[in-house]
């Protein structure tokens, strides 16, 4: 080549198939790579607690999470249907509303709507969902007063928390620093700084986590990351993605060549360059015709370069990778905006909005209903409470639809008005609601005939 320009380098995109997480992560530079040595104090903390290494980082995951568009969806999803629908605290059944029962309602209403100064309770949760589904467990910070009252609860970042094999410490590392947990609720006194067990004044008393984590057949100590199931599609379609992205960045082939035989004058290569290059780009040009005299003996030709399907490669194999990940997650297509209608123009979004709540949502928030019931409110009052926490359930139905059947139940005498109140989140109970009604224009007919 005459006038040689600077060349642009192409990158190489490899398969990682020695079983890590990260699929991409060649495309840093050897430099830019950090090592996975533990540092010289995290070695010790290990050593000195007996702390116990997660069996995959935590880190792989979170950014598998972020590099993926339908596997952030789908666990940004989850974590917005369990927590942002809203909560009521109800009546135990059996317990009769009274000015005891109102003041303590009081209480926990003003701990639940400022469970801490930066952040509200659904971010709480949202937090907390978003590590169990990404991660497979989460932790929850809990301070109590000098009283030994609940007094404010965190979110911990889980990959950040590591367990000794006692299971009776938790240590936070982050930036070469250590800080100490103890269990929930186990009568540990220990030194946040230090781990040590003994006396210490109530400033330097390490807080209690609440630590939830998902079966693991693997780990006793740390949970299974719902990701496993689903690491080669999200891996697959990483690749998918890196594999377009670098044909429109490296493509070095252009669509045609252009080749002139024959007697042409010297600088007839750079005119056609020049106007090739001026005339013919841009979306203006698109439907713009090339005319041009060619000389007695000379001759041009036009030979395509490329395979112009190369622009769609994997559209089908994408498709069924999301279908794959959506599948070990639960979610439906229509909750990350995609709508795959069936080969009768039908669709399943009801009953799929329906399986996923079931088996999703609903079994999650039972499980962090149970730690608020169990373990929080009762902790904030230091006695037995007669509220359940309840996190308000999908409105997958419409509401006049439910409205209807809480009237005709009311109506035939299946339900008190203050089990439709409590259900329906419409409010404080009254105390005539507790009885049964029927409607008068129920009239006797008749009896059945006997064989």
């Amino acid at each position: 080549m005459k006038d040689q320009k600077k060349i642009k380098k192409g990158k190489i995109y490899l398969t990682n198939r020695s079983g890590g997480l990260s699929p991409f992560s060649f495309r840093k530079k050897d430099k830019e790579l950090g090592s996975k040595q533990l540092t010289k104090e995290q070695t010790e903390w290990f050593q000195q607690f007996d702390l116990v290494s997660r069996i995959y980082p935590p880190s792989s995951f979170i950014l598998l999470r972020d590099r993926s568009p339908i596997l952030g969806a789908a666990i940004d999803c989850i974590a917005n249907d369990v927590s942002s629908t809203g909560w009521h605290l109800a009546l135990k059944e059996g317990v009769k509303q009274s000015p005891g029962t109102d003041a303590e309602c009081k209480i926990l209403e003003e701990f639940l709507n400022n469970p801490n100064p930066d952040d509200s309770l659904k971010e709480i949760n949202s937090s907390c969902v978003t590590d169990l589904q990404t991660i497979g467990d989460f932790s929850l910070e809990v301070i109590r007063n000098a009283k030994g009252k609940i007094a404010k609860i965190y979110h911990v970042p889980t990959h950040t928390i590591f367990r000794n094999k006692d299971m009776d410490r938790f240590v936070q590392t982050r930036n070469s620093k250590a800080v100490f947990f103890v269990p929930f609720d186990s009568g540990l006194i220990v030194e946040a700084k230090t781990g040590k067990e003994g006396k210490c004044d109530f400033k330097s008393r390490a807080n209690e986590l609440i630590f939830k984590k998902l079966y693991s057949g693997e780990s006793s100590y740390y949970g299974r990351s719902p990701m496993l199931s689903c690491i080669g599609a999200v891996s697959a379609s990483i690749a998918c993605e890196e594999f377009n992205l670098s044909y429109f960045e490296n493509a070095g082939i252009p669509t045609y060549a252009i080749i002139l035989s024959g007697e042409w004058e010297g600088d007839s290569v750079k005119k056609l360059s020049e106007f090739m290059a001026t005339e013919l780009r841009g979306v203006e040009n698109k439907h713009k015709a090339m005319v041009f005299q060619a000389p007695e003996g000379g001759k041009a030709e036009f030979k395509p370069l490329e395979n112009r399907e190369k622009e769609g490669s994997f559209r089908l194999y994408a498709g069924d990778l999301d279908d794959r990940i959506l599948g070990v997650y639960k979610v439906p297509r229509c909750k990350v905006s995609i709508q795959k209608v069936g080969s009768l123009a039908g669709s399943d979004t009801l009953v799929s909005l329906h399986n996923y709540n079931d088996s999703v949502v609903e079994p999650m928030q039972s499980m962090i209903e149970d730690i608020f019931n169990t373990k929080i409110l009762p902790a904030i009052l230091d006695s037995d409470i007669h509220f359940d926490f309840v996190l308000e359930n999908m409105r997958i139905d419409d509401l006049s639809e439910k409205a209807e059947v809480y009237a005709k139940l009311l109506e035939r005498g299946g339900i008190t008005p203050n089990q439709v109140i409590q259900r329906m989140g419409l409010g404080k109970e009254y105390p005539e609601g507790n009885k049964f009604y029927m409607m008068s224009s129920l009239i006797e007919v008749g009896e059945s005939e006997e064989e």
